[in-house]
């Protein structure tokens, strides 16, 4: 009987051997619980039903789990959340005392909240930008793009919404611009301005229109027509009539009106 009892472990032995040398190399090809009939979990399982304590078997379901790990964090860092969930819920399946597993899918929990209130934000973005509502302080659709940004720095959608938004703007400064209308352009530009006070699109908007609005420049006084007597200490003696000369740029000779008002210096 004893070496009857030997000789069945060492056949056990020899088979168990086979069917584990089967189970790592399906690990080492990612078939962790699938297809059915060539995975490793099952062979793993079917080793332990008939040597519970099998160290190799034991070694290769904790491997699996790691290997779940590993796939979910690179999941995770894709954003695909739901994926990296489902693949900790796999390893938890095979050693739900995996702590690191545990702590990723807490981990996961949160970012999926984080990620279905951003996408709310989104999705009020994206309403108002339909209703023409682009830069307004309190609420609008920049203000929501730089809300999911503020949180999540990079958000694809957000960044291009965003951009999206400027460049639009940008398109009707400068056609307000092409009219010669500098007031409406700095009313366009205000809102998203404060917005945005340090963007560089938006603060090259700003020097252009600077530089097309009028703007008058040294500007000269004088009692006489030839400019001889020009003003030099803010003082002027001057008649009945007084010449004013300066330079000018950005005028529009057919809109234009000049107004200077004189105040009695005593």
């Amino acid at each position: 009987p004893l070496y009857t009892e030997l000789q069945q472990q060492i056949g056990n032995e020899q088979k168990f051997g086979e069917q584990l040398d089967l189970a790592e190399q399906y690990l080492q090809q990612d078939k962790l619980m699938a297809p059915a009939g060539a995975n490793a979990r099952e062979i793993y399982d079917a080793v332990l039903a008939e040597a519970p304590t099998n160290a190799r078997a034991v070694a290769g379901l904790v491997a699996i789990a790691a290997r779940y790990h590993q796939l979910a964090m690179a999941s995770q860092r894709r954003g695909d959340y739901a994926q990296a969930m489902g693949l900790v819920k796999k390893g938890l399946s095979i050693n739900e005392d995996d702590l690191a597993l545990s702590a990723l899918e807490e981990e996961l929990k949160e970012q999926v909240r984080l990620q279905k209130s951003l996408q709310q934000v989104l999705a009020e973005a994206a309403a108002l930008e339909k209703q023409g509502i682009w830069f307004a302080a309190g609420n609008s659709a920049a203000q929501r793009y730089l809300k999911v940004l503020s949180i999540q720095p990079g958000q694809a959608q957000a960044a291009s919404g965003l951009q999206n938004l400027v460049d639009e703007l940008e398109r009707q400064v400068t056609a307000q611009l092409g009219l010669h209308n500098p007031g409406q352009a700095s009313a366009l530009l205000a809102p998203a301005l404060a917005l945005m006070p340090a963007n560089q699109q938006l603060n090259e908007l700003a020097g252009q229109i600077t530089a097309s609005e009028p703007k008058v420049t040294e500007l000269e006084l004088s009692s006489v027509a030839d400019f001889s007597d020009v003003q030099t200490n803010g003082k002027l003696k001057a008649g009945r009539t007084l010449y004013i000369r300066f330079h000018y740029r950005n005028f529009n000779p057919a809109t234009t009106v000049l107004q200077a008002v004189l105040y009695d210096g005593g």
